[in-house]
């Protein structure tokens, strides 16, 4: 298992315009609906179902297709859970989470984001 998490300043010092909390939240739930925007490798992201906490979208991103299972705890957090996902050529499926977490525990205007990312490989079980 491989993880990488990394934290952002929403609203670095000298920076305009000062986003809010509510703003951030919203473009989590942009991206979350049409990655397209934000991933330049990404070439379709479609919502497939919607649920009262999340969603359920179909991606290609340099070519694969998978699908992810998406969860919103507003208005802290929307977790990415990689459902399905295979490398034909490597015989490999691949399984990720990411989560997207604000932290709210700063002043307003010192909002902070943090993602992390953790990725597991496993060989694919051969057909009985």
């Amino acid at each position: 298992m491989y993880t990488l998490s990394v934290a952002v300043d929403v609203n670095p010092p000298g920076v305009t315009p000062r986003l809010t909390q509510d703003q951030v939240w919203r473009g989590l739930i942009i991206k979350a609906e049409n990655a397209v925007l934000f991933v330049p490798r990404m070439q379709a992201c479609t919502v497939i179902e919607r649920r009262s906490d999340g969603l359920l979208r179909e991606v290609v991103n340099d070519g694969h297709r998978f699908r992810e299972k998406i969860t919103f705890s507003p208005p802290v957090e929307v977790l990415f859970e990689r459902v399905r996902h295979h490398f034909p050529a490597s015989n490999t499926r691949l399984n990720g989470v990411s989560v997207a977490r604000l932290n709210c525990e700063k002043p307003a205007d010192e909002t902070s984001s943090r993602s992390a990312f953790s990725l597991a490989t496993a060989p694919k079980a051969a057909p009985p």
